[in-house]
């Protein structure tokens, strides 16, 4: 739960000047300082501040050109959060180590050394984005945009006019892992869920402890020398001593003050420890394992309830962060019975995210949002005494993300969270794949591949809507929307749709001699198909009707629909135009062009026979039931079928049939 890690270096007197400060809202207290000397006087990989796996290469310093673009980096910095700042220097990083590949090439020699901002021409941003060597690979379009306006603003900031470099242009496709599956994500989120089950049950079991123990002071142990103390007695005196205190962090020391035992000696023979079969057999009860994370939250409990809120909502990282719940009213409304609406502000797209919530289901959102907030209160009112206790302050007096580090310190998720937040996915999923075949074991998950899946899943549910995924998503354009649908695992899945789609088409033609196009849809969306249902279809397509409708009873109509039916179960009803009035007419959504077919017949009868007859026969009833069954589609879906049969009648593609009971 550290909130800032390898983000500071140690700035000496003469790099004091080289910093960059991090100015976002929720640093300020941090006072977080980026050492950038590294550009002045050059980086090697010896360098005790460039460790890591990830380092790229060494690079020379240019004091000159660092001297120039210093301004317009700081305000390519301003208001960023350290994530940002630290995404901003390697950009820089490699704008560097490309100038000197540039210049190290053996075809460049004659080129001079570029150590100020007027010595950069075109012909730098030309190379630099189309090399024509393998000396450098081509920069990520967004590194080479961010350097550009950099160092645009930079030769502005000095007086001089701009030089051209070429726009960079999106790669064409998506090159990225792929993601997991929906399967895979289900699961994952089912094993989330039980462990947030778990830090409920955590939480209940040291709340019921603590009601039924005693309270341990130095007049209670004086009196009862041969009293059991139980794990009980130490959850109920550690909560008297807050709530005699005032503080909702006392030291394992204040614990020992608080019931007269001297600090530093451990009373071994009565002071309580785990029974066997716990996790921590013999181990003693205490602070840290067992009395703080039986009243407040810790890191590792927000790490799990983080990833499945993820995975619940859809939201990334940076929204979830985000949720402000410093009011009520800033992070969630009623939403209908038993339903929460709840939102927060995704600060890069400038926009709100929004969820809906089941209110009383222990798993989801709002419930996690909600008892994390019941725990964490008497840690939030302590920051606000005593804003030291939390490195981030600002983020932990509004955040539902806040967890008790120790006795001394309050943590607090955000950006600088990701790491920790990955390991421990990382370290769950390594838990069960233990034992587990190769098909059954899960992928490495990271916490933004909860978006993607929860998008896969959403357009698919949608029937594949890319409106209805990008509304899900919150997204201002359906580009973003796109993007996340060309993800590999997308186009593994549709090639695998389109192999099995082939597969059952051959086979229906193979095996029935036909294409039964409901069936092929079935099988393509996953349905297994059985005969049963397939009997049930073919029975359901006999009874379908003239106006479109099936009858549940076709044998037995009612008598003022068929008065000539027998009704002895021998025939079947001879009024199949006028299912719409039965009720025994069963209408669905394919329904439509048939009941909108025989209303046109309808007003056509009703202009060439008059209203005499019309009037007097069935007809007129059944246009006005007709009618108002039409109003269970859109207007503009019914619209368009009426319009098409009326030009078939009057083109004379359709003849309009006469049926006994009509005019």
């Amino acid at each position: 739960m550290t909130a800032i890690q390898d983000s500071v270096a140690p700035v000496s007197d003469r790099e004091s000047q080289h910093v960059l400060r991090c100015s976002h809202k929720d640093y300020i207290s941090a006072d977080l300082i980026f050492n950038i000397n590294e550009f002045w006087v050059g980086a090697i990989s010896s360098d005790g501040r460039k460790r890591g796996i990830n380092w790229a290469g060494d690079f020379t310093g240019r004091p000159g050109l660092a001297n120039d673009l210093f301004d317009a980096i700081r305000g390519a910095a301003l208001n960023k959060k350290p994530p940002s700042i630290r995404t901003l220097i390697t950009q820089l990083r490699s704008f560097w180590r490309f100038l000197d590949a540039f210049e190290f090439s053996p075809i460049n020699q004659e080129m001079r050394r570029v150590d100020s901002v007027v010595q950069l021409e075109m012909i730098h941003g030309v190379k630099w984005l189309r090399p024509l060597s393998e000396e450098y690979s081509p920069p990520n379009p967004e590194v080479y945009r961010v350097v550009s306006s950099i160092i645009q603003n930079s030769l502005n900031n000095l007086g001089l006019p701009p030089i051209f470099w070429p726009v960079a242009q999106n790669r064409p496709s998506v090159s990225r892992k792929d993601s997991p599956s929906i399967e895979q994500g289900i699961r994952l989120v089912r094993i989330l869920t039980s462990e947030a089950h778990v830090i409920w049950k955590r939480w209940e079991r040291a709340d019921s402890l603590a009601e039924l123990g005693k309270v341990l002071d130095s007049d209670f142990l004086s009196c009862k020398r041969n009293y059991k103390v139980t794990e009980a007695d130490m959850h109920a005196t550690y909560r008297s001593l807050i709530q005699k205190s005032g503080n909702p962090l006392p030291s394992l020391k204040d614990f020992c003050e608080f019931i007269g035992v001297k600090w530093g000696w451990m009373p071994t023979k009565w002071w309580p420890r785990h029974p066997i079969g716990h996790e921590r057999a013999g181990a003693p009860i205490n602070l840290e394992n067992d009395l703080l994370p039986g009243l407040y939250p810790t890191g590792g409990d927000l790490y799990c309830l983080s990833n499945l809120l993820m995975a619940r909502s859809g939201w990334n990282s940076a929204t979830t962060f985000a949720l402000d719940c410093s009011n009520p009213e800033r992070w969630f409304r009623s939403y209908g019975e038993g339903l929460v609406w709840m939102y927060s502000y995704k600060e890069r797209g400038g926009n709100w995210q929004d969820t809906i919530s089941p209110e009383n289901h222990a798993g989801h959102s709002y419930q996690i949002i909600k008892r994390l907030l019941e725990r964490n209160v008497k840690l939030k009112s302590l920051i606000s005494v005593d804003p030291s206790k939390c490195e981030l302050f600002e983020i932990a007096l509004r955040s539902p993300w806040v967890a008790a580090h120790d006795s001394k310190n309050i943590g607090v998720l955000g950006d600088h969270s990701m790491n920790q937040m990955r390991a421990y996915l990382q370290s769950l999923i390594a838990k069960y794949n233990q034992g587990k075949d190769s098909a059954d074991k899960l992928p490495i998950f990271r916490p933004s591949d909860f978006r993607d899946v929860f998008a896969e899943a959403v357009h698919r549910g949608g029937n594949y809507s890319i409106l209805l995924t990008q509304i899900s998503l919150g997204h201002k354009s359906l580009a973003s929307t796109r993007r996340y649908l060309r993800s590999l695992a997308w186009r593994r899945e549709s090639e695998e749709k389109l192999r099995d789609l082939m597969t059952e088409l051959f086979n229906q033609i193979e095996v029935h001699r036909k294409i039964d196009l409901t069936v092929l849809r079935a099988r393509a969306d996953g349905v297994d198909v059985t005969q049963e249902q397939i009997n049930r279809l073919e029975s359901y397509r006999k009874n379908i009707t003239y106006s479109g409708l099936s009858c549940s009873d076709p044998k037995n109509p009612p008598e003022w629909i068929d008065p000539r039916n027998p009704r002895d179960g021998s025939t079947n009803c001879r009024q199949s135009h006028r299912c719409a009035s039965c009720p025994k007419g069963r209408v669905f959504e394919e329904s439509l062009p048939h009941i909108a077919r025989y209303t046109v017949e309808l007003e056509w009868k009703r202009k060439k026979f008059g209203d005499v007859r019309w009037y007097q026969s069935t007809d007129c009833l059944d246009f006005e039931v007709y009618t108002e069954t039409l109003k269970q589609w859109p207007a503009n879906k019914v619209e368009f079928y009426l319009n098409l049969w009326r030009g078939k009648i009057e083109a004379g593609e359709h003849s309009v049939l006469i049926f006994s009971a009509g005019v």
